[in-house]
């Protein structure tokens, strides 16, 4: 009898000579041993192939495209070959974290109903923070409206999801955001959540595809979003609106958001939820994403007595958030919404 494969790493590859070998080691020093790891050279023109092939483990098949197919039809070819219960998904320039695989899989045994499991990251390179992501399957449906909720290269799926998909489980009409796309098909039938702890490093730099692809990522959020805030709060917002909420989803720009605007839209769509099940992270979220854009616009607070009044809960919550972000303005939000709070 043949023992079933518990894990599937997959790894598209494409000239990462000089990342590939951290990568690749913190996948095979991991806690748990029990994976295949499926790696596809996808005709890289440096010396990222020769580098892999020196391995002698024997959890790693490695293949090498016959010509160049780009990311996604290397994803999708990719999962074709995987045979393991859990697909977990590797960047070759990102270090998974030795633990990693266990916590997951331990995740994914113990909650049958999640589909698709990430987690936190800690980002390197270019930039050095730690990554604050949604962690309930509600948490997450409602993070769509403003971003990704789950960041790709620290996702674990259930291979017996992917499969209703198709041959074709990535969607190259929304490439550079196929994976944002597919994460909202399945949490239309599955639980998707993130795990707390950063599982991940996740390598920033001038090469990282959603930094080639901004403009492109844009369009397609733009696409999902409105499917997203119809499926999620059965609203549909104007094409200026949704423009607006897009210019959420790239944090260098923040400075360049007109406050009074996204104020103004951050309120239509706490009222316009109300009465909505999902109204309690919604508030979250935007309360989140509002102080962010007001701390690194250093602008006044216009208005922020309107916010404060449409939350009005969850005040521990909140607490986080001004001790995650530690600034002066939070000092000033909570001082307020304490005064506030005494009023109403």
């Amino acid at each position: 009898m043949i023992k079933s494969l518990k894990v599937s790493v997959i790894m598209p590859v494409f000239n990462a000579e000089n990342f590939i070998i951290e990568t690749i080691d913190s996948i095979l020093h991991q806690t748990f041993k029990d994976f295949e790891f499926i790696i596809i050279d996808d005709c890289s023109t440096d010396r990222s192939y020769e580098l892999i092939k020196k391995y002698s483990d024997d959890r790693i098949k490695l293949y090498q495209n016959e010509k160049n197919l780009g990311y996604i039809k290397t994803l999708n070819l990719l999962l074709k070959m995987a045979n393991g219960e859990y697909i977990i998904r590797q960047d070759n320039d990102d270090v998974s974290l030795p633990n990693r695989i266990e916590k997951q899989v331990h995740f994914m045994d113990l909650n049958l109903d999640v589909a698709v499991c990430g987690s936190n990251a800690i980002l390197f390179g270019n930039l050095n923070k730690k990554t604050f992501m949604p962690i309930t399957d509600n948490d997450c449906k409602v993070y769509m409206i403003f971003n990704n909720p789950i960041l790709h290269p620290t996702s674990i799926i259930r291979k017996s999801v992917l499969m209703k998909f198709g041959e074709n489980v990535y969607n190259s009409d929304f490439m550079p955001a196929e994976d944002f796309y597919l994460w909202y098909e399945i949490s239309k039938q599955s639980k998707i959540t993130n795990i707390p702890d950063p599982l991940i490093k996740y390598r920033v730099h001038s090469n990282n595809t959603s930094s080639l692809n901004k403009q492109s990522q844009i369009n397609i959020l733009l696409l999902i979003r409105t499917q997203v805030l119809k499926y999620v709060l059965g609203l549909d917002l104007s094409e200026k609106d949704n423009l607006l909420l897009s210019s959420i989803t790239y944090e260098k720009e923040f400075n360049s958001i007109n406050t009074i605007h996204i104020e103004t839209l951050f309120l239509k769509i706490i009222s316009a939820s109300s009465n909505n099940p999902h109204n309690k992270y919604l508030r979250f979220w935007t309360f989140y994403f509002w102080v962010k854009i007001c701390t690194k616009n250093q602008s006044k607070l216009f208005s922020i007595h309107k916010i404060l009044i449409c939350i009005k809960s969850d005040l521990f919550k909140f607490k986080y958030l001004f001790k995650l972000l530690n600034t002066n303005i939070f000092t000033k939000l909570l001082f307020d919404f304490k005064k506030i709070n005494k009023q109403t």
